[in-house]
């Protein structure tokens, strides 16, 4: 604050009392040097003060001295002092940056701090404040930021974040995504089914339900539309695969080839409960007998077992894997496990990408992301072999190694 002052001005004859002891001192031949009281000088230009003077703060200046040391007009009234400058509270606040973002001009004694940026309040209200991208309404607490946008908390739970697909809350945090893209809460997993064929969670949204057969297999409505079942779909199915084996030179096979729809209980009966697939459940099963007379072979019986109830596309893809096995049998192939079973995948490779489908695709996926030592690890290696040689090479490659064997 400002304050204005007058020097105290002395009698005349008090000034002479002052100089008394050194007119005396003089009169004996010695001056006794007393110093006089140092007049006060103006902070500003240094001069002496006298009249009429303004005190700012400890400081004292002549009234025309006390200026603004930014703008250089004068101080009547609030004021800042900065190294040794005095200044206008608003110039203070311009050459310190306390402008509005907006209007460029001094902002008040209060302002609003956005995005590291101040503003006036009336600036912010009506030209910075964010809308939230859905009601549109003014955001005037905490938000969420996507896609560019800002949105009011819960208009963002309940308009933008993806719903479980079972519950139909908001997915927050983790949660669990089906082979298909369907996502659900983590607490649903073992509770809510997922298709045996598809692996689809099952629902009313993402299949339109499905059912449980007496196995304990679930399967969902899409998968259940084509489901084979019956003698009917079984030799339609066989009609169909070795129409396409043969397409690539894979012919010739038994006329009498016993294939059988069975449950899991069953299937794991007439494979005593073996797998060489350690990471899946058992689909197919070749049984093959042959009926020797001293070392030459004069029959032969195969019994293909198929799980029932698989998707027509998925059954014939398993049934051209059991009948490679069938076609090495038959020309006694012999190859270490990891061949064989990866040999008989490229069967399942052939009919899926001879039939373009979603299904299609994510049994494709399956196959190639196989982790299992034996039917993924062989099946990549057979693919390359495919993929290098062709299928004429590669089944002539299959023959010709019997005939090195068998000279």
């Amino acid at each position: 604050m400002v304050t204005e002052g007058f020097l105290r001005m002395e009698p005349s004859y008090l000034y002479f009392a002052r100089l008394l002891p050194a007119i005396i001192s003089f009169a004996f031949g010695a001056l006794l040097c007393f110093p006089l009281a140092a007049a006060e000088k103006c902070l500003v230009c240094k001069k002496v003060l006298t009249g009429k003077f303004i005190q700012a703060g400890k400081a004292k200046l002549h009234p025309n001295c006390f200026r603004c040391g930014h703008c250089r007009l004068p101080i009547d009234q609030k004021f800042r002092r900065e190294n040794n400058q005095f200044l206008h509270t608003h110039c203070f606040r311009k050459i310190t940056g306390l402008v509005c973002a907006h209007c460029g001009k001094v902002l008040d004694e209060k302002w609003v701090s956005y995005s590291g940026k101040k503003y006036h309040q009336d600036c912010y209200t009506k030209h910075i404040q964010p809308q939230c991208g859905i009601c549109r309404l003014k955001i005037d607490s905490q938000y969420t930021s996507d896609d560019g946008l800002k949105y009011h908390v819960n208009c963002y739970r309940q308009h933008k974040l993806p719903k479980c697909i079972l519950c139909v809350h908001p997915l927050e945090g983790t949660f669990l995504v089906d082979p298909w893209g369907n996502r659900f809460h983590s607490e649903h997993q073992g509770k809510s089914p997922t298709c045996f064929s598809c692996g689809r969670i099952i629902s009313q949204v993402t299949t339109r339900g499905g059912r449980r057969l007496n196995d304990g297999r679930h399967i969902c409505r899409i998968c259940s539309t084509s489901a084979v079942s019956t003698a009917t779909h079984v030799r339609k199915a066989r009609d169909s695969v070795i129409k396409v084996l043969k397409s690539v030179g894979i012919e010739s096979f038994p006329k009498e080839v016993s294939i059988r729809l069975v449950d899991r209980f069953e299937l794991n009966r007439v494979s005593k409960g073996l797998s060489l697939h350690l990471n899946g459940e058992m689909r197919g099963l070749t049984q093959s007998v042959e009926t020797l007379e001293g070392r030459t072979r004069v029959a032969t019986k195969h019994t293909i077992y198929l799980l029932e109830y698989l998707p027509a596309l998925e059954l014939e893809g398993i049934l051209a894997h059991e009948l490679l096995h069938v076609w090495l049998f038959e020309r006694k192939i012999k190859l270490r496990a990891q061949d064989t079973e990866g040999f008989c995948n490229l069967g399942n490779y052939l009919v899926y990408s001879r039939k373009p489908s979603p299904m299609a695709s994510y049994l494709l996926k399956n196959l190639q992301d196989d982790e299992d030592p034996i039917y993924g690890v062989g099946y990549r290696n057979m693919r390359r072999k495919l993929n290098a040689q062709g299928w004429e090479l590669l089944i002539e490659g299959l023959v010709g190694s019997v005939a090195k064997t068998n000279p």
